[in-house]
């Protein structure tokens, strides 16, 4: 037996979206129409994009340019390192022949074998090599520099080229997910804008149902997720006006995390499932807008004992069904204090009360219970009416008796 809430809902889908042109022109083709299943990153229209084509192919010419810049960089970078290491081997070179005339020409005796001129010619030699040396250092460190720019100028090249091409691609109004065309309000030959949607796409796969119930139901709620065949799960049975005898499955997947203050509900959204019917020609499909008819079961109560609403009686506050038992080699009435709990149109669980006990398949009164008190005799004529069974019975019309059950 279980509990369940009964609520209407249309149906919406996760996902629905006005695709808007990015940039706008004149439409030069439209390629998808309304009713249209697509994929997702299928073009649906694209607009006039020569310019931005003329763009791409120039800016793809200025990368290659600055791309053969950064080789001659590199280049002038090699020739000025070579450079450098020949400057600075003369420098090292003038300063040893510096120190030996140096050495040579404060040598002692009479009269040295260089000349002061000659020492001072050897001292100017050294001198122009060092600074050779630090011009040559100069010239490596701006040809480095010079190799930066140009690799900067390849980054910015990419970059304007890329631009480039989002503006290409900008020009074509492509599918974000997989949908059907639910709207189309462009034409060839139309001067789009980009305040005006050219598409309606809908996801018509992932529906939900979206409701709202009163707070006092919230426990009721706990328990949310897909069913996963436990007793627990806040399963759906939902109908829909348009398909008469098919039935939907689903389940309450989330909740709001508030109550509204003004009208003190929350919001539920709840996910169905197409009807799975063997041949797929036959399948209901359910669509954005419908209108459904829901049943939720908040609660199960699996292998409940259950009896007809007639077999219940009601004395105050205490409620009470009729057994029929064998007492003294004769059939007696007993009276069994139950408590109710679910029930159905025909059904309802009970559960025997005080340590009372009521089993599957006894035999219980219908049609003449409030004439009865316990201990009462009785005759039963028509045995073959009240045999016992496991599942819920139908009661005969002209049979006063019935039996416990379980479902």
């Amino acid at each position: 037996m279980v509990s369940k809430l009964e609520t209407t809902s249309r149906l919406e889908s996760e996902r629905e979206v006005n695709l808007f042109p990015e940039l706008g022109g004149i439409a030069v083709e439209v390629l998808a129409e309304e009713g249209d299943r697509v994929q997702e990153g299928d073009v649906l229209a694209r607009l006039d994009h020569r310019d931005e084509a003329l763009s791409v192919d120039d800016l793809d010419v200025a990368l290659k340019e600055a791309k053969d810049n950064l080789v001659v960089a590199a280049l002038a970078v090699e020739e000025a390192t070579g450079q450098l290491e020949s400057a600075a081997k003369n420098a090292r070179q003038a300063e040893r022949d510096f120190d030996r005339d140096q050495e040579l020409y404060q040598s002692t005796g009479a009269v040295s074998p260089l000349s002061k001129q000659a020492l001072e010619q050897t001292q100017l030699n050294r001198d122009q090599m060092r600074h050779a040396e630090e011009q040559a250092k100069i010239v490596l460190r701006r040809r480095k520099l010079e190799r930066d720019a140009a690799e900067t100028n390849i980054g910015r090249a990419e970059v304007a080229l890329s631009r480039a091409k989002l503006n290409f691609a900008k020009k074509s109004i492509i599918a974000p997910f997989d949908g059907v065309i639910s709207l189309r309000n462009i034409r060839i030959g139309d001067s789009v804008g980009t305040g005006e949607a050219a598409f309606v796409l809908t996801d018509t796969e992932n529906l939900r149902a979206t409701f709202s119930r009163p707070q006092e139901e919230l426990a009721l709620f706990s328990n949310v997720g897909p069913s996963n065949g436990g007793d627990s799960a806040l399963t759906i049975t939902a109908t829909a006006e348009a398909y008469p005898g098919k039935t939907f499955e689903g389940y309450v997947e989330r909740i709001s995390p508030t109550i509204d203050a003004a009208s003190g509900q929350f919001r539920v959204t709840a996910r169905l499932h197409e009807a799975g019917d063997a041949d797929p020609a036959d399948r209901a499909k359910l669509l954005p807008g419908m209108l459904v008819r829901m049943e939720i079961v908040t609660e199960r109560h699996p292998n409940a004992l259950i009896v007809p609403k007639r077999a219940l009686r009601r004395e105050g506050d205490r409620k009470y069904v009729l057994v029929i038992e064998e007492q003294d080699e004769e059939l007696a009435v007993r009276r069994v204090d139950v408590d109710e709990r679910f029930e159905d149109d025909t059904y309802v669980e009970i559960a025997p009360r005080d340590g009372d006990t009521l089993t599957e398949g006894q035999t219980i009164v219908l049609v003449g219970n409030r004439d009865l008190r316990n201990g009462d005799p009785v005759i039963v004529d028509k045995v073959g009416s009240a045999t016992p069974v496991t599942a819920p019975v139908v009661e005969s019309s002209d049979s006063n008796l019935d039996t416990v059950a379980g479902e």
